[in-house]
């Protein structure tokens, strides 16, 4: 009975290894998805902000030439 569990030890570390591995770079794959993903949200609110600052400007420059 030993001797059928040795035989079997070195596929069972194999496949914990595998396992392991495996969980490994998926971890690391939907981090860096999720990374990015904020890093756009990033990029877009910064656009967004800018457009916002433009039009203010336009605004101010507008209400400062009808009021010469």
């Amino acid at each position: 009975m030993a001797r059928g569990l040795a035989a079997k030890a070195p596929m069972a570390v194999f496949s914990a290894i595998l396992a392991g591995t495996g969980y490994a770079i998926y971890y690391a794959h939907n981090q860096q998805r999720e990374e990015k993903q904020q890093m756009r949200a990033g990029v877009i609110r910064d656009i967004k902000r800018d457009r916002m600052k433009q039009r203010e400007l336009e605004q101010q420059q507008t209400q400062r030439q009808t009021n010469e």
